[in-house]
């Protein structure tokens, strides 16, 4: 998805969007070809807020979705709690 359509697809599902918070590192897209730069030029002209934030670390590592899903994979749901800061949950069949 191109940043444009992106945030398209954000405005029209959240009217009242004022910034976006993601990480320095942070990709979208078809092939994480997004990333922070163009979303931030785009957002601008929406008069959104882009801002990339440091990654926060649990245990010596960044938290990352890839290591919340690895830890829920594993069973190891206190892990995925302690990263989250909340309770892990699923919903849905």
């Amino acid at each position: 998805m191109e940043p444009t359509a992106f945030l398209a697809l954000l405005a029209r599902s959240i009217p009242s969007l004022r910034a976006i918070f993601v990480g320095m590192d942070w990709r979208f897209g078809h092939r994480g070809r997004g990333d922070v730069r163009p979303l931030r030029q785009e957002a601008a002209t929406r008069g959104i807020r882009v801002a990339a934030l440091a990654p926060v670390c649990w245990q010596g590592a960044p938290i990352s979705s890839t290591r919340i899903r690895e830890a829920v994979a594993r069973g190891q749901l206190a892990a995925a709690t302690q990263m989250l800061g909340q309770p892990f949950s699923l919903l849905g069949t």
